[in-house]
């Protein structure tokens, strides 16, 4: 079942270590407030959070 608050937001280049990831998707860097912000892209449920 999806869980939305399994989701993280990866700031300051950190990347997911394994087995934190619940969702498969991508890490994507972002410009968000003027400052680079990574996010986990998902893909397998159908939609992207941005």
């Amino acid at each position: 079942m999806f869980r939305p608050e399994k989701l993280r937001i990866l700031t300051n280049g950190q990347e997911p270590r394994l087995g934190e990831n619940t969702l498969s998707g991508s890490v994507k860097e972002i410009s968000f407030l003027g400052r680079s912000t990574r996010i986990c892209m998902i893909t397998d449920v159908g939609f992207r959070l941005i």
